[in-house]
């Protein structure tokens, strides 16, 4: 990031939290219709078969995912122990 101003790394900080978030809600979305569509169908025989392995994977990748976000998150914009302009 040679050249740029500390206001041009804050923008470009907010704009990658911002598609994080994104990501993360459609990801938070899909699990919420899978688990709707899970206990719609309950009773039925095939939600064993078909949306119990799609809701495993869906609740994985969602952990999977959120767990890589916030690891991005420290590495992108690091901890320096100060939070709004007070040190820890």
């Amino acid at each position: 990031m040679l050249g740029q101003t500390d206001q041009d790394r804050r923008l470009l900080s907010v704009q990658l939290f911002l598609m994080y978030l994104m990501y993360g809600l459609i990801m938070a979305t899909t699990v919420i219709a899978t688990i709707i569509c899970v206990t719609i169908q309950r009773r039925h025989l095939m939600v064993w078969g078909l949306f119990a392995p799609k809701f495993v994977f869906d609740v994985v990748g969602f952990i999977l995912t959120d767990v890589l976000i916030c690891l991005a998150c420290l590495y992108y914009f690091g901890f320096d122990g100060e939070v709004d302009g007070a040190y820890l």
